[in-house]
Protein backbone atom coordinates (compact mmCIF):
# COMPACT_ATOMS: atom_id res chain seq x y z
CA UNK A 1 0.00 0.00 0.00
CA UNK A 2 1.74 3.16 -0.90
CA UNK A 3 1.92 5.88 1.45
CA UNK A 4 0.44 9.73 1.31
CA UNK A 5 3.90 11.22 1.03
CA UNK A 6 3.08 14.09 -1.00
CA UNK A 7 0.77 15.20 2.10
CA UNK A 8 2.52 17.57 4.64
CA UNK A 9 0.28 15.74 7.10
CA UNK A 10 1.44 13.15 6.35
CA UNK A 11 5.44 14.20 7.40
CA UNK A 12 3.72 16.15 10.60
CA UNK A 13 2.20 13.24 11.95
CA UNK A 14 5.29 10.97 11.21
CA UNK A 15 7.59 13.86 12.68
CA UNK A 16 5.36 14.04 15.82
CA UNK A 17 5.24 10.54 16.42
CA UNK A 18 8.96 10.14 15.92
CA UNK A 19 9.90 13.16 18.54
CA UNK A 20 7.41 11.44 21.08
CA UNK A 21 9.54 8.42 20.80
CA UNK A 22 12.66 9.97 20.75
CA UNK A 23 13.48 8.36 17.55
CA UNK A 24 13.56 11.29 15.43
CA UNK A 25 15.45 9.97 12.64
CA UNK A 26 12.41 7.40 12.48
CA UNK A 27 10.38 10.79 10.58
CA UNK A 28 12.68 10.02 7.90
CA UNK A 29 13.82 6.05 7.87
CA UNK A 30 12.65 4.37 10.57
CA UNK A 31 15.24 2.01 11.18
CA UNK A 32 17.81 1.13 14.29
CA UNK A 33 20.01 4.10 15.24
CA UNK A 34 23.62 2.31 14.04
CA UNK A 35 22.06 1.57 11.13
CA UNK A 36 20.95 4.86 10.51
CA UNK A 37 24.73 5.97 11.74
CA UNK A 38 26.36 3.79 9.22
CA UNK A 39 24.31 5.04 6.81
CA UNK A 40 25.13 8.66 7.04
CA UNK A 41 28.81 7.57 7.17
CA UNK A 42 28.27 6.00 4.10
CA UNK A 43 27.27 8.58 2.89
CA UNK A 44 29.51 11.31 4.22
CA UNK A 45 32.09 9.17 2.36
CA UNK A 46 30.00 9.46 -0.94
CA UNK A 47 29.23 13.18 -0.57
CA UNK A 48 33.33 13.32 0.19
CA UNK A 49 34.26 11.63 -3.37
CA UNK A 50 31.77 13.80 -5.49
CA UNK A 51 31.43 17.32 -4.06
CA UNK A 52 34.19 20.23 -4.69
CA UNK A 53 34.43 22.94 -1.79
CA UNK A 54 32.96 25.66 -3.77
CA UNK A 55 30.32 23.16 -5.08
CA UNK A 56 26.33 24.46 -5.03
CA UNK A 57 23.86 22.05 -3.83
CA UNK A 58 20.29 21.93 -4.59
CA UNK A 59 18.86 19.59 -1.70
CA UNK A 60 15.39 17.68 -3.08
CA UNK A 61 13.58 16.86 -0.23
CA UNK A 62 15.93 18.21 2.63
CA UNK A 63 13.86 17.67 5.49
CA UNK A 64 15.93 19.38 8.36
CA UNK A 65 18.58 19.48 6.42
CA UNK A 66 20.60 16.43 7.59
CA UNK A 67 22.89 16.47 4.23
CA UNK A 68 24.32 19.68 5.62
CA UNK A 69 26.06 17.62 8.63
CA UNK A 70 27.43 14.95 5.82
CA UNK A 71 29.34 17.24 3.26
CA UNK A 72 33.01 17.58 3.56
CA UNK A 73 34.52 19.91 6.36
CA UNK A 74 35.93 22.02 3.47
CA UNK A 75 32.61 22.65 1.23
CA UNK A 76 31.83 25.88 1.33
CA UNK A 77 29.37 26.35 -1.23
CA UNK A 78 25.85 27.78 -2.09
CA UNK A 79 23.25 25.61 -0.65
CA UNK A 80 19.80 25.43 -0.69
CA UNK A 81 16.93 23.07 0.39
CA UNK A 82 13.57 22.34 -0.32
CA UNK A 83 10.61 20.05 1.04
CA UNK A 84 7.16 19.98 1.14
CA UNK A 85 7.28 19.73 4.63
CA UNK A 86 6.55 23.11 6.65
CA UNK A 87 7.45 21.15 9.84
CA UNK A 88 10.67 19.89 8.72
CA UNK A 89 11.69 23.38 7.13
CA UNK A 90 11.18 25.02 10.49
CA UNK A 91 13.41 22.53 11.72
CA UNK A 92 15.75 23.27 9.58
CA UNK A 93 15.93 27.04 9.89
CA UNK A 94 16.16 26.75 13.48
CA UNK A 95 19.19 24.09 13.05
CA UNK A 96 20.80 26.15 9.95
CA UNK A 97 21.22 29.72 10.64
CA UNK A 98 22.39 31.14 7.39
CA UNK A 99 21.35 28.64 4.66
CA UNK A 100 18.24 28.97 2.46
CA UNK A 101 14.93 26.20 2.90
CA UNK A 102 12.66 26.46 0.81
CA UNK A 103 9.17 25.25 1.43
CA UNK A 104 8.01 23.48 -1.87
CA UNK A 105 6.75 20.23 -4.12
CA UNK A 106 9.71 18.83 -6.19
CA UNK A 107 6.89 17.53 -9.01
CA UNK A 108 6.03 21.23 -9.54
CA UNK A 109 8.64 22.92 -12.04
CA UNK A 110 7.20 26.49 -10.92
CA UNK A 111 8.34 25.92 -7.30
CA UNK A 112 11.63 24.25 -9.05
CA UNK A 113 12.67 27.12 -10.92
CA UNK A 114 12.03 29.58 -7.90
CA UNK A 115 15.03 27.63 -6.14
CA UNK A 116 17.58 28.99 -9.01
CA UNK A 117 16.02 32.82 -8.86
CA UNK A 118 16.77 32.43 -4.99
CA UNK A 119 20.33 31.09 -5.60
CA UNK A 120 20.73 33.44 -8.42
CA UNK A 121 23.05 31.55 -10.45
CA UNK A 122 21.72 29.36 -14.07
CA UNK A 123 22.30 25.88 -12.62
CA UNK A 124 23.24 24.09 -9.45
CA UNK A 125 26.48 22.00 -9.59
CA UNK A 126 24.28 19.37 -7.92
CA UNK A 127 20.74 18.62 -7.24
CA UNK A 128 21.45 15.92 -3.79
CA UNK A 129 18.62 13.21 -3.08
CA UNK A 130 19.37 11.17 -0.16
CA UNK A 131 16.34 8.73 -0.35
CA UNK A 132 13.90 9.96 -1.91
CA UNK A 133 14.02 8.22 -5.60
CA UNK A 134 12.82 4.96 -4.36
CA UNK A 135 9.75 6.48 -2.10
CA UNK A 136 8.88 8.44 -4.83
CA UNK A 137 8.56 5.42 -7.09
CA UNK A 138 6.96 3.14 -4.56
CA UNK A 139 4.43 5.57 -3.92
CA UNK A 140 3.61 7.76 -6.57
CA UNK A 141 4.42 7.88 -10.38
CA UNK A 142 6.04 11.45 -9.96
CA UNK A 143 9.82 10.53 -10.43
CA UNK A 144 10.23 10.85 -14.36
CA UNK A 145 8.60 14.51 -13.30
CA UNK A 146 10.77 15.34 -10.28
CA UNK A 147 14.30 13.97 -12.81
CA UNK A 148 13.39 16.06 -15.12
CA UNK A 149 12.75 18.84 -12.88
CA UNK A 150 16.11 18.26 -11.06
CA UNK A 151 18.00 18.32 -14.20
CA UNK A 152 16.53 21.63 -15.26
CA UNK A 153 17.90 23.22 -12.36
CA UNK A 154 21.29 21.27 -11.55
CA UNK A 155 24.39 19.74 -13.90
CA UNK A 156 24.25 16.59 -11.56
CA UNK A 157 22.34 14.48 -9.87
CA UNK A 158 23.60 12.62 -7.04
CA UNK A 159 21.44 9.94 -5.48
CA UNK A 160 22.01 8.29 -2.15
CA UNK A 161 19.87 5.59 -0.24
CA UNK A 162 19.33 4.59 3.09
CA UNK A 163 21.26 1.18 1.83
CA UNK A 164 24.46 0.12 3.06
CA UNK A 165 25.29 -1.32 -0.62
CA UNK A 166 24.74 1.46 -2.68
CA UNK A 167 27.57 3.38 -3.67
CA UNK A 168 25.74 6.89 -5.13
CA UNK A 169 24.07 7.24 -8.14
CA UNK A 170 25.10 9.99 -10.08
CA UNK A 171 22.83 11.16 -13.60
CA UNK A 172 24.62 13.38 -15.41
Amino acid sequence: MSEPILDPQFWQDRLHVAIDREQVHHAIYDAPLELWHNVARKHTEILARHIQPTDSIFDAGCGWGRLLSMLPSTWTGNYIGMDLSPDFIRIARRAHDGKVFIIGKLHDSYDIVSALTVNRCAKFDWAVCVSIRQMVRDNTGLWPVIEANLRSIAKRILILEYDLEHEGEVLE
